[in-house]
């Protein structure tokens, strides 16, 4: 309850134009797929019993858009997205292609090989061509996480839902747009790779690829908290994709899960050291609002 009270008060945040952001950083196994998403299977009969921050939160950001909608008489839209970083390749979770169907029409091809991250006129982050669902309920965007983790590997990838809310104050009388966005990043497990473990050569390429993001993930937060000039965001998929997260137009929380073994103690003090660091970082978040 104390963690989603952090959480809870972002939520509100983002109702009022401001962008959050929500990832979980530790070793394989500490429970950060668990404490962001739950039970890999999402079972709609079982969400009253058992909901994680991501469930919560997204209940309470419908919750409070209806409110708004009630009583100051805007217009809400909100649009879901859900993408995976896989050997640091960008996947759409939503779209219907997994990549061990022998057949992968003409047109998911094109799109796959413009998935990337770019940046708008502003030096904010999106992905041309990812699909946007727009969403009436806390349920359809269970339901697309549910549809969207069927095509998830089944190894080490990193994970960000995103929501945009986007609103009409007054109706939109006055032409002015609020848009802000909710992002959940699940990462891949922070622990370093044994070499002393023969492992075939996709399983090599995969840790390879996580090593990498999250190396970056490390230096992009060491040179914001020493001030450095260059912010090696473009490093990887992952911190570039995170730019506005890291240092930006954004607050930002990270939830550090460490194990109890006493043989994990080496890495549960690597993750206390990565957050604590990462606290440091002086985030500059405003209100998103601009003239259609």
């Amino acid at each position: 309850e104390e963690v989603y009270g952090d959480i809870n008060g972002m939520v509100s945040d983002v109702l009022d134009g401001f962008n959050a952001t929500v990832f979980a950083y530790g070793q394989t196994g500490t429970g950060k797929t668990y404490t962001i998403i739950g039970d890999h299977g999402i079972d709609m009969g079982e969400l009253h019993s058992g909901e994680r921050d991501k469930f919560r939160a997204v209940k309470d950001l419908f919750k409070g858009a209806r409110e708004r909608q009630d009583l100051e008489g805007s217009v809400v839209q909100i649009v879901c997205s859900y993408m995976e970083i896989y050997n640091e390749r960008l996947y759409d979770l939503l779209q219907p292609y997994k990549r061990g169907m022998s057949k992968d029409p003409l047109d998911m091809n094109q799109r796959r090989a413009l998935l990337d991250v770019r940046e708008d006129a502003r030096g904010q982050t999106f992905v041309p061509n990812l699909l946007c669902v727009k969403v009436k309920s806390y349920k359809s965007v269970y339901q697309l996480l549910s549809r969207g983790n069927g095509y998830r590997a089944v190894r080490h990838t990193e994970s960000i839902l995103q929501l945009v809310v986007e609103q009409w104050p007054n109706g939109g009388a006055d032409g002015t747009v609020v848009r802000s966005k909710l992002n959940f990043v699940d990462l891949a497990g922070s622990e370093r790779w044994n070499m002393a473990v023969d492992m075939g050569s996709d399983r090599v390429s995969e840790l390879t690829a996580i090593n990498g993001s999250l190396s970056a993930l490390a230096s992009v937060v060491a040179a914001l908290t020493e001030n450095r000039p260059h912010i090696p965001y473009r490093d990887s998929k992952l911190t570039h994709l995170l730019q506005d997260s890291l240092g930006g137009n954004c607050q930002t929380i990270v939830l550090a899960t460490v194990s109890p073994s006493a043989d994990a103690f080496e890495e549960t003090c690597a993750t206390l050291r990565f957050a604590n660091r990462a606290k440091c970082i002086d985030n500059a978040p405003v209100v998103n609002a601009s003239r259609d």
